[in-house]
């Protein structure tokens, strides 16, 4: 069974709606500061985890900072959302956000941070990482979930699904350059 967002935390099933009932319902502002919570602390790994990708393949460098400075442009457009909801100009609608898909996306970056730790990670595994880890944000529709009211909250979600999908992009063209070794 699917599972979504509770504001408590928790993971919860997600259960149809009753017959006759909207498809997608408005949901409270303490339910979306957490979800934004969840999302923020998402890409701030990311962005964490790329910049020490930068330090660690000095070959590649420029190529993960460049991801590197476009999460923490994330982290800050993730927080604008979250503001503009606190602030009350901004409602958005929950069309199941899977907080199971987020948590599960998290725990492989620390994973793969600890394997970098311990010197376990090559070059090319961590643009299979970062590659699986683009690929979970864009197939998890992190960011799509939200039917944001606002036509400035509409542009940053389009904004933060682009890159997603931009960077699974430029990911796999970097890998496939490293897998046939013209780099």
């Amino acid at each position: 069974m699917a599972t979504t967002w509770s504001g408590n935390g928790a993971v919860k099933p997600l259960r149809p709606p009753p017959p006759g009932a909207e498809m997608e319902a408005e949901i409270s502002t303490s339910d979306a500061q957490a979800v934004f919570e969840l999302l923020e602390r998402h890409e701030k790994a990311v962005w964490m985890l790329y910049q020490r990708f930068a330090g660690v393949y000095e070959s590649h460098a420029d190529f993960w900072t460049r991801l590197a400075n476009d999460e923490k442009r994330h982290v800050l457009w993730v927080n604008n959302l979250a503001r503009m909801v606190a602030e009350g100009g901004v409602t958005f609608h929950d069309r199941g956000v899977d907080a199971a898909v987020i948590h599960a996306s998290m725990s492989y970056v620390a994973s793969t941070l600890r394997k970098l730790d311990d010197g376990r990670l090559t070059l090319l595994e961590a643009l299979s990482a970062a590659s699986k880890i683009e690929a979970d944000a864009v197939d998890g529709s992190f960011f799509e979930n939200f039917d944001l009211s606002s036509p400035q909250g509409q542009a940053i979600r389009k904004g933060l699904e682009q890159q997603s999908d931009d960077h699974r992009m430029t990911v796999l063209v970097e890998l496939n350059k490293v897998r046939r070794g013209l780099w």
